[in-house]
């Protein structure tokens, strides 16, 4: 139905145009016909036809006149100048029209006018009078020539009347006639003619006769078989007193004849036209008026179809090309081989090419986002603390910096050097140096400096100044120099564990040999009280040699390289099963809080199982004295982190143990290796996630470990 009616709506002009047409044809054939379609029903019919081709012309072209109008408004593509090609079309189109209308107007009034002027009418009469005046003044001598027929019948008998007509007919130079004689009944008794030119001939008319007085004479002109005749009747009396009634036709002068039949014809038509001229002027007027109401139209309705033809290829550019500033690729058809379609070509050539530079522009901005974030990965897993700095702007600030400075490394980016110097905190000190150092425009440098606060630390720091953008960029690279004095040291506890588990695990297993065979080979042979004191001996040896065994493992284990196998597991749950281990002994009593307790991280099951089972083994034995001891576990997540805190509510650490306790063979228990913490710290960093050690508020001790998540 919708292609339908959009059919008959794009034909509807069309339709139109040759409804108008045709009726313009229909009206000039009428005035050619002396207008007889005007004043009937027909011709009112095909004015509603013409009214109605008129208005569907009206409302097809005033709908595209205000489809245009509000695309202009509205601003769209191509509008403005499909605008101005329209009123062009029109203004070059229109008037013309209009003026040749009003001048055809004009002249035909004028012309219709002049057709009916007096001196025309009064010629016309002139003409026909003088016309009449001869056909009486030879109709008058033939009337007096006539008279002396009628006197010679009267003498004469039938036979001599016949005798009488034929003599005068066939007499030398007689002109050409028809004679004949009737009763008063009709009845012919003479009769006598010598041309054919007048056909048959019938008697006078019964009423003819008996209106005819005795002695009367009539004569008229008449027209026989396009033959102008003169017809005289008499009506006489013999001499024996017998009525007779003479019928005489003379055919009269042809041409004049002829010239006076067409000036009456014509006269009659000049009359008929000049009683019509009213009509004459509305006929030529009303197919005036069509012929240029069809014009104004079409010139409009081409102007705009025109206009929207030529614009259309426009149009389809300027959309594209806002695409294209969009960021969208877009092409536009080519048809035909004009300056537009080269236009489009060239159009659809850098289309491509800027789809192309669009991709692999979207490609290295993709490599660079790589690259930054593989960056900012790195630099937020380094140790060590990276600043960046861009014409006194810090513009680069890692994870590793907050710890060291004390402070938070978002706050640090956008701050300039002489805002961070003038800080209330700790990196004070440490910025108005780097400030004072950067002034010197030195390329590379070194530096340890000292900065306060809870925990005083000396950071070691190295600059180098690198070339950017938008001018140089200091870049900073500092430690805590204690953390690297511990790694110096954690790196040598590992060769000497090592080292001391191979130099002490070969022997032990000889020597709980050789123990065991002494107390088997001595065992029957001793007196019981010697053998009992073998036992013992023998019994001691063993114990003393699982211990060392036992801390000669823990050394392998510290020094051994790391061999992480990963599954997806959730931490939480892991530590909740370890925990039920605890709580089948009377020595502990564990409170849970678990929130996000079903996020998973991507680790070593067994690692970490080893990790909660010292923590939770060093808070029992550090807190024997209170069972059972009470213990709470919590989890949360923060962020793409999950952190869980173990608590006790023993005696807590030593105060100076904090900084130090997982450095390795620290311990503040009597039996202790020193390696339980040190494995936990390390199993962590294997992990990407870390540890911390401290008291908490209330009492006990409390560790803090947090994990990195996985994507889901």
């Amino acid at each position: 139905m919708a292609a339908l009616k959009s059919r008959w709506w794009r034909w509807l002009p069309v339709g139109a145009l040759v409804v108008l047409l045709l009726a313009a044809f229909l009206i000039t054939v009428d005035a050619e016909r002396e207008n007889r379609l005007i004043n009937t029903r027909g011709f009112q019919l095909l004015l509603i036809l013409i009214g109605l081709a008129l208005l569907g012309l009206f409302v097809r072209v005033g709908a595209q006149l205000w489809l245009l109008w509000q695309r202009y408004r509205r601003g769209e593509a191509g509008a403005r100048l499909e605008t101005r090609l329209s009123l062009l079309f029109a203004a070059l189109a229109l008037p013309p029209a209009f003026l040749v209308a009003a001048f055809a107007l004009r002249f035909i009034d004028t012309s219709i006018d002049s057709w009916f002027r007096a001196d025309v009418e009064a010629a016309q009469q002139a003409a026909l009078t003088l016309g009449q005046l001869s056909l009486e003044r030879e109709a008058d001598a033939l009337d007096r020539e006539s008279r002396a027929f009628s006197s010679e019948l009267s003498l004469l008998d039938a036979d001599g009347m016949q005798d009488y007509l034929d003599a005068l007919v066939d007499a030398d130079g007689a002109r050409a006639m028809h004679a004949s004689v009737y009763d008063l009944d009709g009845n012919l008794e003479a009769l006598s003619f010598n041309t054919s030119a007048l056909g048959t001939v019938n008697a006078p008319a019964p009423h003819e006769l008996v209106e005819l007085d005795p002695a009367e004479r009539r004569m008229e002109t008449t027209r026989r078989d396009d033959v102008r005749v003169a017809r005289l009747i008499e009506r006489f009396t013999d001499d024996i007193g017998n009525e007779h009634v003479m019928q005489v036709l003379l055919p009269l002068d042809s041409e004049l004849a002829e010239a006076l039949a067409t000036l009456e014809r014509n006269v009659v038509d000049y009359r008929q036209l000049r009683f019509q001229r009213d009509a004459l002027k509305t006929g030529f007027s009303l197919i005036l008026g069509l012929i240029t109401l069809i014009a104004a139209f079409a010139a409009l309705w081409f102007a705009l179809l025109s206009a929207g033809r030529v614009v259309a290829p426009v149009v389809r550019l300027t959309a594209a090309t806002r695409e294209i500033a969009a960021g969208r690729q877009s092409l536009v058809p080519v048809t035909g081989r004009d300056e537009i379609a080269f236009l489009s070509a060239s159009f659809n050539r850098m289309s491509g090419d800027l789809a192309e530079a669009k991709a692999r522009q979207e490609q290295g901005r993709q490599q660079i986002e790589r690259e930054r974030q593989l960056l900012e990965a790195v630099l937020e897993r380094l140790s060590a603390g990276v600043m960046a700095i861009e014409q006194g702007q810090i513009v680069i600030a890692n994870q590793a910096a907050q710890s060291l400075l004390a402070g938070h490394a978002q706050e640090f980016r956008g701050l300039t050097l002489s805002d961070a110097s003038l800080q209330e905190s700790a990196a004070a000190r440490f910025f108005a140096r780097v400030q004072a150092r950067d002034l010197d425009r030195t390329f590379e440098w070194r530096e340890e400096i000292e900065i306060g606060g809870e925990a005083p630390r000396t950071l070691l720091i190295r600059a180098l100044r690198l070339a950017a953008e938008s001018g140089e960029r200091l870049v900073l690279v500092f430690d805590d120099a204690n953390v690297l004095a511990q790694a110096s040291r954690e790196a040598a506890w590992a060769e000497v564990a090592r080292r001391l588990a191979h130099e002490i695990k070969n022997p032990l297993t000889p020597i709980q040999l050789a123990a065991e065979r002494v107390k088997h080979r001595l065992s029957g042979k001793l007196a019981e009280p010697d053998r009992e004191v073998v036992d013992r001996a023998t019994q001691t040896i063993v114990q003393q040699v699982e211990a060392l065994k036992r801390m000669v493992n823990d050394f392998g284990q510290y020094a051994r390289p790391s061999r992480v196998s990963r599954e997806r597991f959730a931490p939480v749950d892991l530590l909740d099963q370890v925990a039920r281990l605890y709580e089948a002994s009377a020595q502990c009593r564990i409170e849970r809080d678990f929130k996000a307790a079903d996020v998973q991280i991507d680790g070593d099951r067994d690692r970490l199982r080893q990790v909660f089972v010292n923590l939770l083994t060093n808070a029992i034995e550090a807190g024997a004295e209170l069972a059972p001891l009470r213990i709470s576990l919590t989890s949360r997540r923060e962020g793409d982190s999950l952190l869980v805190a173990v608590r006790d509510f023993g005696p807590g650490l030593p105060a100076d143990f904090a900084q130090y306790a997982f450095e390795p063979y620290r311990s503040t228990k009597p039996k202790g290796s020193g390696l339980g913490l040190s494995l936990v710290k390390k199993v962590m960093e294997e992990h990407g996630g870390t540890v911390q050690a401290g008291n908490a508020e209330g009492g006990g001790a409390r560790f803090l470990l947090r994990f990195v998540l996985v994507a889901p």
